[in-house]
């Protein structure tokens, strides 16, 4: 783990995005955006804030991976989630011009 959340974060977001930047289903949503690579970088690193707030954030050695979790006794799909959703469109709009 790093000890500094927003590295951690960061790091983490980095992680994500390298993993799924040619994932079908963000082509689907970005397209061919010039801005794909922020864009789902700063997606990711809200959901990361959201797992350093109410989960944990598990990261594999050499950094080949990461893995956002919850546990069972976290309510995940709340109010606090619900805003977080709604940041990550708004994110994800800003960068993608929609």
């Amino acid at each position: 783990m790093l000890k500094n959340s927003q590295t951690q974060i960061q790091k983490t977001a980095q992680i994500l995005t390298q993993g799924f930047i040619d994932d079908p289903s963000f082509a689907f949503i970005f397209g061919e955006n010039a801005n794909k690579f922020q864009a789902l970088n700063a997606v990711f690193e809200l959901l990361a804030t959201d797992a350093m707030e109410r989960g944990e954030i598990i990261t594999a050695p050499s950094e080949q991976g990461v893995c956002i979790w919850y546990p069972a006794e976290v309510e995940i799909f709340n109010e606090q989630f619900e805003q977080r959703v709604a940041e990550i469109i708004s994110t994800a709009s800003h960068f993608c011009g929609w």
